[in-house]
């Protein structure tokens, strides 16, 4: 057995791991400088394999720090990710990270199964099962090569394990959603929550890794109905075809996502219990907006002699109006009499869809992962996923047009996302019959609601494109400048600068 000490990765060892780290497609803070590495706690995790799981505290050149987990794995010769090779007790020795060996894998799951309490130098690693729990027969490991923020591996064919890397202490939105959808409401539409781990100590209550059910064979929304709708949409006979399907899509989604709502609303803890909408809540909505609508203004003016129509259009929209005046007619206009905030998926899109036995699956409820994991936990006006759902649905139909160049599509396409969110929302309304609502029955207040949200998400998504994507501009471009016209057009236009 050999014992591991944070001196042990000091020096030179410690800069090789934090190189290491700053290096991992899920390393968090790319735009910061890190400058520093503190081993806050070492729990052994097996020591016949030497596996131990690091609590880790990163300083950033520009101030501040996060915290990390991370698998270290001892190992006599080299591995994949390896990290540096030491003289360990006379002995040459090789760090790696510990998530690429399949032992590492098999001892969370055997913690899980046992329910086991690692004790650290400063704090406890404790492991939880659910009723779902199913113990593997660790034949097959494999890693999901494509994640960013965290880091996942698969066992049998029918459980993952997901390793959160970047920690913040609190409840973990991704497990505690999970659970009382499939545990408290019955919602049967995600995987079953096997287990998780969790470190205690200073403090602070961090999770390592969550367990589930695997859904082998399952697809993502997004890449099933980008592949199955440009091979539609590449045959003029099956055009027609194409959107019908479109429009079906959405009455699905609705459905699916007013399902997962209801559920959401009836669940009765504190951390979960509806509540009414206040004004507040939707303040900081209106502000984040126009906020990123300012920016957009200043990073397109460049752009207006190349994006002729849309660009010209958009600069004369927001610079004839006040922009503040216009985010208080916003507030000021709406109708919150029976609106309810409630637990919401918090970054719902087609990508966090899955279909697997000809059935939708909502996974990763860890909300927008550069948010506090309190605002991911926070209640919020279920327009805010209905939003995301909706401006997926323009992506995807756009991402069909760029591929394809469809001009029938292009010259049908608003018609089109108007049918399809037309139909969304009726399907959606649907998924509440019976059951109180937590939205005004009054369509044209739902709406504009909905609109709010619409326009926060569409807003962000220009800021993102200009800076990433400008050939995509057009996207976001259009459903913002349509909010901001109608908005305006409700009221007395207000002149000004943004």
């Amino acid at each position: 057995m050999i014992d591991l000490h944070p001196e042990d990765l000091g020096g030179e060892t410690g800069e090789k791991l934090l190189n290491y780290i700053r290096n991992r497609r899920w390393f968090g803070q790319k735009s910061l400088a890190p400058e520093s590495i503190k081993v806050l706690d070492i729990a052994t995790l097996d020591s016949q394999d030497l596996i131990f799981i690091l609590i880790l505290e990163i300083g950033f050149h520009e101030g501040g720090s996060a915290l990390y987990s991370f698998p270290l794995a001892i190992s006599l010769k080299e591995e994949e990710g390896t990290i540096a090779s030491i003289d360990f007790r006379g002995l040459r020795m090789f760090l790696c990270d510990a998530f690429f060996q399949p032992a590492y894998t098999k001892a969370m799951i055997l913690g899980i199964a046992a329910e086991s309490e690692i004790k650290g130098m400063a704090g406890t690693v404790k492991f939880s099962k659910t009723g779902f729990f199913r113990m593997p027969a660790f034949q097959e490991f494999e890693t999901v090569k494509s994640e960013q923020s965290n880091s996942s591996s698969i066992v049998d064919r029918g459980i993952i394990v997901k390793n959160y890397r970047y920690l913040q202490s609190g409840e973990n939105p991704d497990l505690e959603m999970a659970l009382a959808l499939r545990v408290r409401s019955g919602f049967s539409n995600v995987p079953m929550p096997m287990g998780y781990a969790v470190y205690e100590g200073k403090g602070m209550r961090l999770y390592l890794a969550g367990c589930s059910e695997f859904l082998d064979g399952s697809v993502d929304a997004w890449s099933y109905y980008t592949g199955k709708f440009i091979s539609l949409a590449e045959k003029p006979e099956t055009f027609p075809l194409l959107k019908c399907d479109i429009v079906r899509l959405g009455e699905e989604l609705g459905g699916i996502t007013g399902s997962m709502h209801r559920s959401l609303s009836h669940i009765e803890e504190g951390a979960f219990r509806p509540e009414p909408v206040q004004l507040s809540d939707l303040h900081d909505i209106v502000t984040g907006s126009l906020s990123y609508i300012r920016e957009c203004f200043e990073l397109l003016k460049p752009y207006i002699e190349k994006n002729e129509k849309y660009t010209e259009r958009f600069l004369k929209i927001v610079g004839k109006i006040h922009l503040n005046a216009l985010g208080e007619r916003m507030l000021s206009g709406l109708a919150l009499s029976g609106m309810k905030k409630i637990r919401v998926h918090g970054d719902y899109h087609l990508g966090q869809i899955l279909i697997w036995r000809d059935s939708f699956y909502i996974i990763d409820f860890e909300g927008e992962p550069v948010r506090s994991m309190e605002e991911r936990r926070k209640k919020q006006s279920p327009m805010k996923d209905l939003a995301g759902i909706i401006r997926s649905m323009d992506y995807l139909v756009s991402y069909i047009i760029l591929k394809t160049g469809n001009k029938r599509l292009a010259k049908d396409k608003e018609i089109l996302l108007r049918k399809v969110r037309e139909t969304l929302i009726d399907s959606y309304r649907k998924a509440f019959t019976g059951c109180p609502e937590i939205f005004s029955d009054d369509s044209e207040k739902f709406n504009e609601l909905l609109d709010l949200y619409i326009l926060e998400k569409a807003s962000y998504e220009l800021l993102y494109e200009i800076n990433n994507r400008p050939a995509w501009i057009e996207i976001p471009l259009i459903p913002v400048m349509d909010i901001l016209e109608s908005s305006t057009a409700t009221g007395e236009d207000h002149k000004g600068s943004a």
